[in-house]
């Protein structure tokens, strides 16, 4: 009797075998059409806000960007950076990815410092041109040591509007640079210049600093400066009116 037990049992192993064997194919089948292109849904477009792409622009070609941003009446503070972008085919330079960011994002301009070319400045064109302006400006003289906070402070002894945020949102507070110091000695001196070359650049994330302006005529400049990260920075989706 345990014999013809044990003769059943390759006739049973056999079934499952092939049971297995049709349910393989049968996925394998499914699986080849969907590779083939028959069954595949098309992937959405990955999305990031325009503060994000810079920084993945400055981190890829090694070069540090500031951004200059305001926004109209009922608009968020941070409407300007924090546009939605989708992605870009990259570029063999910064300028050719800043100038493909140019055909997609309203009022975006940029221009590479001529002082110091790793650096390029990200300008909403929104922004006013001249004497009211405060990045615009030119500090007559500037002798000064300590913090890059209290460096903003010195350059607005000089009459020209310019500030250092009261308040920080929970996210900024997580980059936001208070403490590297710089020291500074000269004359006559583009505010972007004073704020931007002579701050340590090693192990510094992509965005130097950002600055905010208000809707409006004769409105204070704000600066952040934002702290040495491995990581881009990359803003709250929106930030209600100040």
């Amino acid at each position: 009797m345990p014999l013809v037990a044990c003769e059943r049992v390759p006739v049973v192993r056999s079934r499952v075998a092939i049971v297995v064997g049709l349910i393989f194919a049968i996925v394998t089948m499914g699986s080849t059409a969907r590779v083939r292109g028959q069954d595949v849904e098309p992937e959405e477009p990955q999305v990031r806000t325009l503060l994000h792409a810079l920084a993945e622009i400055g981190a890829r070609h090694h070069v540090f960007l500031t951004v200059e941003a305001t926004w109209a009446d009922g608009e968020s503070l941070n409407s300007f950076d924090a546009q939605l972008v989708g992605e870009l085919a990259r570029g063999e330079s910064a300028d050719a990815e800043l100038r493909a960011l140019l055909l997609v994002v309203p009022r975006l301009t940029y221009q590479v410092s001529a002082s110091h070319p790793s650096v390029v400045h990200v300008i909403d064109a929104r922004l006013g041109r001249g004497s009211d302006y405060a990045m615009d400006s030119i500090v007559p003289k500037l002798d000064y040591a300590g913090t890059v906070r209290d460096l903003v402070s010195e350059i607005g002894r000089d009459g020209i509007p310019i500030a250092s945020p009261t308040a920080h949102s929970s996210r900024e507070l997580l980059f936001v640079d208070m403490r590297s110091r710089v020291s500074i000695r000269a004359a006559s001196i583009p505010v972007r210049d004073a704020l931007s070359n002579f701050v340590d650049l090693e192990g510094r994330g992509p965005i130097l600093w950002i600055a905010r302006t208000g809707p409006g005529e004769k409105q204070t400049t704000t600066v952040m400066f934002c702290g040495p990260a491995a990581r881009p920075v990359e803003p709250p989706a929106s930030e209600g009116p100040r």
